[in-house]
């Protein structure tokens, strides 16, 4: 089963507006998190993402992979694996290293998700290795281009 990612990122001098926005639009706040991601990549295109939220005292870690496109495009379509959930550091980073995964740079930031039916905000403020926000639309094609559309006028 391929999945296909379809998003809209930018960056943003602050995220208050797009908060705003998710509020007065009836979307439903669904995380709020202090994240760690590090990255890895491999000479065959493709990233490796281990993603470390934290939600008061509770942690998650997570695995994903991602084509690794790198493009100044608001728009980014690429192939994209669903998170594993682990707890056994040495087993996945025993697997990185078998695929020849190299690890890239980390960063840290607050994430903020924001959903409604089939389309996701994710707002993110950066605190490492640069303070930046960059604002996500994740979803639908057909519902994320009007969303995109709408939320150029802000």
């Amino acid at each position: 089963m391929e999945n296909m990612e379809y998003e809209y990122s930018f960056k943003v001098k602050n995220l208050d507006i797009y908060i705003d926005y998710c509020k007065n639009n009836n979307y439903e706040k669904t995380e709020e998190n202090i994240q760690t991601r590090i990255l890895y990549r491999n000479k065959n295109k493709t990233m490796a993402r281990i993603t470390i939220n934290k939600v008061g005292e509770k942690t998650i870690k997570k695995l994903d992979f991602k084509e690794d496109k790198i493009t100044d495009e608001e728009l980014i379509e690429r192939k994209e694996s669903l998170p594993i959930v682990f707890t056994d550091d040495k087993a996945i980073y025993s697997i990185l290293d078998f695929l020849e995964y190299k690890k890239d740079n980390s960063m840290n930031r607050i994430r903020y998700v924001y959903e409604k039916k089939n389309f996701t905000f994710e707002l993110d403020e950066y605190i490492e290795p640069e303070k930046v926000c960059v604002v996500s639309l994740e979803g639908k094609k057909e519902v994320i281009d009007s969303i995109w559309k709408e939320i150029n006028n802000i």
